[in-house]
């Protein structure tokens, strides 16, 4: 996203991040960093520059992010969960718990 990088204004200049199926956080990570981006992402969106090369694109309602939000307040403990069992360095079996 040439026309991000070009058109980014805040000092946590980030690229869009992806999701990938066998990634098991990236849908987390994805989400995150649109919500971070949004408005920079919304302002380009908005320029007549952008629309010229672009068509069919709708930027996201502040209704639609605070969807986001919400799904991310879901995702966050899963996301914990994941980085810490798929850590090499520590021990982890101790913190699974058996349900009879």
């Amino acid at each position: 996203m040439a026309a991000l990088a070009a058109g980014q204004t805040t000092d946590n200049k980030h690229q869009l991040i992806n999701d990938v199926h066998t990634q098991w956080n990236s849908t987390y990570d994805m989400i995150e960093r649109y919500v971070e981006q949004h408005e920079n992402v919304t302002r380009i969106l908005s320029s007549n520059d952008f629309w010229k090369n672009a068509k069919g694109i709708i930027p996201l309602t502040p209704d639609e992010v605070g969807e986001l939000d919400k799904i991310m307040e879901v995702l966050a403990p899963l996301k914990g969960v994941t980085t810490a069992m798929c850590k090499a360095t520590n021990a982890t079996i101790s913190l699974i718990s058996v349900f009879r």
